[in-house]
């Protein structure tokens, strides 16, 4: 394994990647929350407040998958937790920028 840790960001903040990212702030030295986005109000403070208390200034914060995609590739994996309808379009541009994905499923609801 590398000495760095792998870089996380969050489109989505509900109680699954909630419990995701709390899981990967028990391993800092593996893993390190980068960004978060979700359009609920407070969702990304909380998944914020969850971090290791050291990175919690340097992650960046939006409101919603697009702005986060919009920046470019931000992290080395990005955790997609957004409702079944809005699970597609921010794998395909995560995949595009080069992230590799932890997506929830259904990947789509539709062909």
């Amino acid at each position: 394994m590398s000495d760095s840790p792998i870089l996380l960001a969050a489109v989505g903040c509900g109680s699954r990647t909630r419990t995701y990212l709390r899981l990967a702030a028990q391993m800092p030295e593996q893993y390190r929350l980068v960004a978060a986005a979700d359009p609920v109000e407070g969702r990304v403070q909380q998944v914020i407040e969850s971090a290791p208390e050291a990175y919690r200034g340097s992650i960046q914060s939006f409101d919603s998958a697009e702005a986060l995609l919009d920046r470019g590739k931000l992290a080395d994996v990005m955790i997609i937790g957004t409702q079944d309808n809005y699970h597609y379009e921010p794998c395909k541009r995560g995949l595009e920028l080069g992230y590799d994905i932890l997506l929830e499923k259904p990947i789509a609801q539709t062909l």
